[in-house]
């Protein structure tokens, strides 16, 4: 039973070193912020539905007055510039 805890510890350690070298790849300067992270989601979510922001939403989860009120907010406060 101890070396099976063993192994699974192993294996979780492996695979969570394998994410830190993945998220080293794609950040090398660094983790973005949250909302650098959100606008970068909303954005891509937008793009592959056409700007459709019903079909956005339910890509993020979130119902599309919620999503609406997100890009109404970061317009607001300048986090999207476009």
């Amino acid at each position: 039973m101890a070396r099976l805890c063993l192994s699974n510890g192993l294996r979780g350690d492996l695979g969570l070193q394998q994410r830190e070298r993945e998220l080293a790849q794609l950040f090398p300067d660094g983790l973005p912020t949250l909302k650098e992270t959100e606008h970068i989601l909303i954005s891509e979510a937008l793009r592959r539905a056409d700007g459709n922001q019903g079909i956005a939403a339910g890509m993020l989860g979130r119902t599309r007055q919620a999503l609406n009120k997100r890009l109404i907010r970061n317009r607001q406060s300048g986090v999207d510039k476009g």
